[in-house]
């Protein structure tokens, strides 16, 4: 894998009274991907079959997840959960 280059951003409060206040809205990000990335079928399959326990607002989201069976499924995290 290839080294990223290395960035500092400074998040110094602007002013020393009251409320911190930290000005991020001139940083720009790059963005990673070019649309949104798609999961595996069974990866979607598990998410709607938790739809019962999601807020109805949020539904029409994950009904709309692409799959492809392309995707890599990373498989468990260090912790043992996914």
């Amino acid at each position: 894998m290839d080294d990223m280059p290395f960035s500092k951003l400074d998040i110094t409060p602007t002013t020393r009274r009251g409320r911190r206040v930290v000005n991020l809205s001139n940083i720009v990000l790059d963005r990673l991907y070019a649309g949104p990335r798609p999961v595996t079928p069974a990866k979607k399959k598990d998410m709607l079959d938790l739809l019962p326990f999601i807020p109805p607002v949020s539904h029409g989201f994950f009904q709309s997840l692409q799959t492809s069976s392309n995707v890599r499924d990373i498989g468990l995290l260090e912790d043992g959960s996914r």
